[in-house]
């Protein structure tokens, strides 16, 4: 399991110790796919499944930005009021890399055919931790052709 599932997976007994309504937790598993989605937008609208099978190097730098930096827009929601959130603020950092790093594995696995109208919620609504029971197992190889 990686170190960000690691840290939901401590929040969660966090909040059940603490007896938090399980709302706050999910909500914030939605907004760690749809976070993954968006991350994940260049190599999906390019059909590839690594950062270097991008057509050139503008994407490429793009992508790896993205995993290096953080957006002056992103350091204003964490440090903003998302930040300050008494339960939620301290969970949004570790859930958007666990987004992002849930769907890139996804894309790893699943054949775009199957992977993407699960994630938009096609056959219903689907977070973080329940996109795979959405998918079922992959029906082909990963090998790009």
């Amino acid at each position: 399991m990686s170190a960000p599932f690691e840290q939901l997976a401590a929040v969660e007994a966090w909040r059940s110790e603490r007896m938090i309504p399980m709302a706050s937790v999910k909500s914030l598993g939605a907004a760690a796919l749809a976070e993954g989605i968006a991350n994940n937008a260049i190599p999906i609208a390019h059909g590839v499944t690594e950062v270097d099978d991008l057509p050139d190097d503008d994407a490429q730098i793009g992508v790896l930005r993205r995993d290096f930096l953080v957006s002056e827009e992103r350091a204003g929601k964490l440090s903003g009021a998302w930040g300050r959130h008494p339960l939620l603020g301290r969970m949004y950092l570790p859930a958007y890399r666990a987004g992002t790093e849930r769907v890139a594995e996804l894309r790893r696995r699943y054949p775009a055919r199957q992977l993407l109208p699960a994630l938009y919620g096609c056959g219903g609504l689907v977070d973080v931790t329940t996109i795979e029971q959405a998918l079922g197992k992959p029906t082909e190889s990963r090998k790009i052709q």
